[in-house]
């Protein structure tokens, strides 16, 4: 009866290292994956000479979007959070125009493990 009880707790704990295995290579691949197009296409440029920043709308919505198609198949609970600096000094940019951005994705994985990661982009060139 013991070994029915140990077979049937080992069966299910490698099922469920199993699963949280599964989730985490698929966020991790959803992240380490996201086109670089997704980021330039929410660079603006309205005239030129002027410094180039990130449009917050279109790069939120584009980066949502993207781990909504993504990731959402497979965990439907997870957060994404931006924050927006200044790469010059690493202060928070209050503004609209902002030159960089973290991202960050959280999402529980099982009952003991939450899985976060943090992407960053900065602009780092400005037109001559």
């Amino acid at each position: 009866m013991l070994l029915i009880f140990v077979c049937t707790a080992l069966s299910i704990f490698s099922f469920d290292v199993l699963t949280i295995s599964n989730r985490v290579i698929v966020v991790d691949l959803a992240i380490r994956n996201v086109p670089i197009s997704l980021i330039e296409n929410s660079v603006l440029l309205i005239n030129p000479g002027e410094t180039l920043y990130f449009d917050k709308n279109r790069l939120e919505e584009s980066i949502e979007t993207y781990f909504l198609l993504n990731i959402e198949p497979y965990i439907q609970d997870y957060k994404i959070e931006f924050y927006y600096y200044s790469p010059v000094d690493l202060s928070m940019c209050l503004g609209d125009k902002c030159q960089g951005v973290e991202i960050t994705l959280t999402s529980p994985i099982s009952y003991f493990y939450t899985y976060k990661k943090t992407m960053y982009y900065q602009i780092t060139k400005t037109p001559l």
